[in-house]
């Protein structure tokens, strides 16, 4: 074994040893200013606490030897410690310091265990996601070719449907790779400042039918926050709605200023007539893959509403179900940074 090999593994017992050591040297600066009472009230003080953090940052095997370290110190270095401590506490202290260190030793094999399934499926959706979009790619311009080959009108349909076909299967490989990439961790807000109607005008141009959406905006006002989030959310809003609305049935998206606990932002609304799908469960509406039972014949894997909420908690706002005569909307209210 190398010398640097020794010298890496024996750093936390090294480590250990010199806080073990500031410990006993703590506890006999308290039993020479406080006396012994002190110490007899909190003998696992502070000694339980710092070897169970011992054991978390280097393991089971450092926070036991720290244990025994810690006990030799007592008995080499603290006055009286045979005669101060009564049975039980000898007994208890070090079997629960010892219950405790198997504890986090076992906390901790199951988070790696936990981050290496998660690294793994992450992995899995990153393979996934490649080896589906290069065959998506290929049939679009197959469907494109063909369509070259054939009858004009007829040819027009069919490349309609296909492309259709290929857009909702990297829609729903999208949102997975999406899902799993935010999926256990903190969502980054990068707050700018643009403006609202821009914004929903860009939105209601991702649409092929955007004669079916109807803004109503009639300022020109800008605000502070994240325009990526906001674009993510109003967008997986408008499409549940042309999906799940009233065929043909128009979708209005309105916003206006509102303050909320003191708190200057813009509330937005997404409203679509009611399909045949119905009003879906107020109290499963923000699961992650829910879809009601009627929606089975529509498109989409149940992530849209899942990763809205998820957007807007991440931006300090509020989203919920509002329903009336006939109407769905969502309700959705962006805190404004600036004020």
């Amino acid at each position: 074994m190398k010398i640097d090999d020794i010298i890496r593994e024996s750093k936390p017992y090294l480590i250990s040893a010199f806080i073990v050591g500031l410990c006993c040297t703590g506890q006999w600066w308290v039993h020479v200013f406080w006396g012994n009472p002190v110490i007899e009230r909190f003998p696992a003080f502070p000694y339980a606490p710092t070897l169970w953090i011992l054991g978390y940052f280097f393991g089971l095997r450092v926070g036991l030897f720290a244990l025994v370290l810690s006990l030799l110190f007592m008995v080499v270095f603290t006055p009286n410690f045979l005669e101060l401590h009564p049975l039980p506490a000898k007994i208890g202290v070090p079997v629960l310091i010892v219950i405790g260190l198997l504890a986090i030793s076992a906390v901790k094999k199951a988070l790696v265990r936990e981050r290496r399934a998660r690294e793994a499926q992450s992995n899995f959706m990153a393979m996934m996601a490649h080896e589906f979009k290069n065959p998506l790619a290929v049939l679009e311009a197959s469907a494109y070719s063909m369509a070259m080959a054939t009858d004009p009108d007829l040819a027009k349909d069919r490349l309609r449907n296909h492309s259709r076909a290929i857009d909702d299967m990297s829609g729903i490989l999208n949102r997975m790779l999406e899902v799993d990439s935010i999926e256990g961790q903190k969502i980054r807000v990068e707050p700018k400042s643009f403006q609202i109607r821009g914004l929903l005008l860009d939105i209601i141009d991702d649409f092929p039918a955007t004669g079916r959406i109807d803004l109503h905006c009639a300022f020109k006002k800008t605000m502070t926050s994240d325009p990526v989030l906001l674009r993510r959310i109003l967008t997986n809003l408008v499409d549940n709605a042309l999906k799940y609305g009233a065929k043909e049935g128009q979708v209005k998206l309105t916003v206006v200023p509102e303050r909320r606990l003191l708190k200057l932002g813009m509330a937005f609304r997404c409203v679509n007539q009611m399909g045949q799908v119905g009003i879906p469960d107020r109290t499963q509406i923000f699961s992650k893959y829910y879809r009601a039972s009627d929606a089975t014949s529509v498109r989409g894997a149940g992530l849209g509403l899942w990763l809205s909420r998820e957007f807007v908690d991440a931006l300090s706002g509020v989203i919920r179900l509002e329903e009336g005569r006939g109407e769905v909307s969502f309700y959705v209210w962006i805190p404004d940074l600036s004020k």
